[in-house]
């Protein structure tokens, strides 16, 4: 049967805990889970060798903690590249820091089937974020980001020939001098290249619901000629491609709820509000009231930066309605009395 690999607690590296994987999947059945402590490792994932991979016998490499990154660069897994030369791969929650090389490379007829989620690849020197070519099928990215912070990429995702096809949902390119290119499916998708193009050449099948700089955001519902102010992204500067909560890429998508229900955070889409780009903001403070029995005293429960899946509401509130407010409005007090 099919194993986990703890990295850093049973195998010091990922190539370690890779090499202990059956090369012929089909022998030891199901999903071999690579499960990788948060830190910085020198080291390319190289997924090479295996045979009789399928949707139920495939490897899954994640980080263990996967809301620890939260989409931010440099804060949870990192890694030097992800290369793969077979199929039904699965990664998820892991940064990719490329100097001199492809971010994530498919160069090999047999490496479809691949899925990314929640990826970040951040190119350093001219390259590619994200790489397909001589590939028979079609490979998946979900809410994932290329960006080149020094303004010198040739090109955030693409492909080598005319067989190849990405499929990309919820992702965000940026500084490159072109966002999207070669055959490529993109919804939900925001391109700001910076330099030549957002979306080069046609992308192929229902491309829609994407934003770019330019006038190249492929599909009838789109927003072109977006621009820094109205994206509302928090920091450029410093790859951070969550939206504020006045971004008109709020609400601007089209949903995706059969792929995936949550945003790069962890945080759940609403299906009625569904974003372009990564990230489905939130108000990061959540008002509560409450009044002493008997009184018309209000105050306040909860405090800036408290998240609803994190608030911690003191035992003798109760709050049994579950409503949630924005901050600094007042909700019916009659509902919200203190039991002690």
């Amino acid at each position: 049967m099919a194993g986990t690999y703890l990295v850093k607690d049973t195998y010091a590296t990922i190539t370690l805990a890779i090499a202990a994987i059956p090369a012929d999947l089909s022998s030891s059945p199901g999903v071999h889970e690579v499960i990788i402590e948060k830190d910085t490792y020198n080291e390319t994932i190289s997924i090479t060798g295996f045979s009789n991979a399928s949707s139920s016998d495939y490897i899954y490499i994640h980080a263990k903690n996967g809301d620890e990154h939260k989409g931010i660069f440099g804060t949870g897994v990192i890694v030097d590249g992800i290369f793969i030369e077979t199929q039904y791969n699965k990664f998820k929650d892991i940064e990719v820091v490329a100097d001199g090389n492809t971010g994530i490379d498919l160069t090999h007829i047999n490496a479809g089937f691949n899925e990314f989620e929640n990826i970040l690849v951040k190119i350093l020197t001219a390259d590619l974020g994200f790489y397909s070519d001589d590939v028979t099928d079609s490979n998946y990215i979900y809410k994932c980001v290329f960006w080149d912070p020094n303004n010198l990429g040739t090109q955030g995702t693409g492909t080598g020939g005319s067989i190849e096809t990405i499929i990309a949902k919820n992702c965000v390119c940026y500084g490159f001098n072109y966002g999207f290119g070669g055959k490529i499916e993109t919804t939900n998708c925001v391109a700001m290249a910076g330099r030549t193009q957002d979306y080069g050449n046609v992308p192929i099948g229902t491309s829609d619901y994407n934003a770019s700089s330019d006038n190249k955001a492929p599909g009838t519902t789109v927003i072109h000629n977006l621009t820094a102010g109205q994206a509302a992204f928090k920091n450029v500067g410093t790859g951070d491609f969550h939206i504020n909560l006045g971004s008109i890429l709020k609400g601007a998508g089209t949903e995706q709820s059969s792929t995936f229900l949550k945003d790069i955070d962890s945080q759940a889409i609403d299906t009625n509000d569904w974003p372009i780009g990564i990230d489905y903001p939130v108000q990061t403070c959540w008002t509560y009231t409450a009044r002493y029995k008997n009184s018309k005293r209000l105050y306040r429960v909860g405090g800036p930066d408290v998240y609803p899946s994190k608030l911690r509401v003191p035992s003798n509130v109760d709050i049994s309605s579950g409503q949630m407010i924005d901050e600094g409005e007042l909700i019916d007090p009659s509902k919200y009395i203190i039991t002690n």
